[in-house]
């Protein structure tokens, strides 16, 4: 049985913590085709294949353009060139107080892997570290890190928060204005009720869990998809994915009380929701919601803008494959002003590979 668990985290530096949820990359060949994507230009670039070969692929430096609907999220997206290496996965981002971005990521090491993190800060990477490499590493499609960058401290002590819990569910934190700590995660009921729950540090007390919206979702095993959450002043928004009723749903719930109560949950998806959510607050009110949706020709990653009182408002396609592989956990996250997107990027080059992406948007 699961449980849940929260260390309050200082650090000077940047703390890694090798979680849920993995992806795979992929660069293209010469002969593969660019899906979904317009306005790119091709460089040649030759990717190491065994210590006694070369295996020559066609790096692709996107100039971004999405598939546009009838409005779109954002208008303009920047594409920029990640510092990982090859066939690296599973980007985890976290905005830092100095308007930088920090990006955490897996890519092979030797005969095992490595978890390795950079800091864009005016429109420049800092050199990778490398925060562990190791052979034991247990690298798959639910397995991912977690970073985040602090200005001072140490490692507080654990805390119990609900000794019954979704296994393999990531959980997900924020902290509002008045500094109440959100905590939302996959509940698990003595009769395998799945459904999200949410529990509060206001004050420094430690709430009992709360079921923010009652699904009802039956399932024996766990599904790998946990929600997020995120706040700014008072307000909070949690975004989910729930296979209730044998019908796989995105959904999405706002608070205006810093996580106390929360109101009525909308769909985000148009149907074929897969989850795998990120989620940011906006200072308007609004929330951008990212998840993963299927469609005729394979994986798409969707963003959305939601309000409280309608729900998405409009969607946007981010980008399509059609590939092996997938985009597994895209993450959201800010920076000042920046919003930023970071995707596990399969390709079809024959070769199980796929890169990092990441762009960035502006509110």
């Amino acid at each position: 049985m699961a449980s849940v668990r929260l260390n309050s985290l200082k650090s000077n530096r940047s703390i890694l913590h090798f979680a849920q949820n993995f992806t795979w990359l992929c660069l293209l060949t010469e002969d593969s085709q660019v899906q979904d994507l317009k306005g790119v230009e091709r460089d040649e670039f030759t990717v190491p294949g065994g210590k006694d070969s070369m295996i020559r692929f066609s790096f692709c430096f996107f100039i971004f353009a999405p598939t546009f609907l009838a409005a779109q999220v954002f208008d303009n997206m920047v594409e920029i060139t990640t510092p990982v290496g090859i066939n690296a996965m599973d980007p985890a981002l976290f905005g830092t107080e100095d308007g930088g971005i920090v990006l955490a990521w897996t890519e092979p090491d030797g005969e095992g892997f490595a978890v390795k993190s950079a800091t864009l800060k005016d429109e420049k990477w800092s050199t990778p570290s490398t925060a562990t490499s190791s052979s034991s590493l247990f690298v798959n499609w639910a397995d991912f890190p977690t970073i985040a960058a602090f200005p001072d401290g140490t490692l507080g002590r654990g805390t119990p928060l609900d000794l019954r819990a979704c296994s393999c569910c990531q959980t997900s934190a924020s902290i509002t204005g008045d500094g109440t700590v959100l905590v939302a995660y996959r509940d698990r009921t003595a009769d395998e009720i799945r459904d999200i729950s949410i529990v509060r540090r206001h004050n420094g007390v430690w709430s009992d869990p709360v079921n923010i919206h009652a699904d009802g979702w039956e399932i024996s095993g766990c599904p790998v998809n946990g929600p997020a959450i995120d706040a700014q002043a008072n307000n909070a928004v949690v975004a989910w994915f729930t296979g209730a009723d044998d019908i796989p749903t995105v959904k999405v719930v706002f608070s205006e009380d810093s996580g106390a109560t929360f109101g009525t949950a909308f769909q985000v998806d148009t149907g074929d929701g897969v989850g795998r959510v990120s989620t940011l607050m906006l200072a308007n009110g609004e929330a951008l919601i990212s998840w993963v949706d299927w469609t005729d020709d394979g994986e798409a990653l969707m963003l959305c803008r939601a309000t409280r009182n309608e729900g998405c408002v409009v969607r946007q396609t981010i980008t399509k494959h059609a590939v092996s592989g997938s985009f597994n956990f895209p993450k959201l996250e800010r920076s000042g002003d920046t919003i930023y997107l970071a995707w596990t990027q399969p390709m079809d080059a024959g070769t199980d590979l796929s890169t990092v992406r990441m762009v960035t948007f502006n509110d």
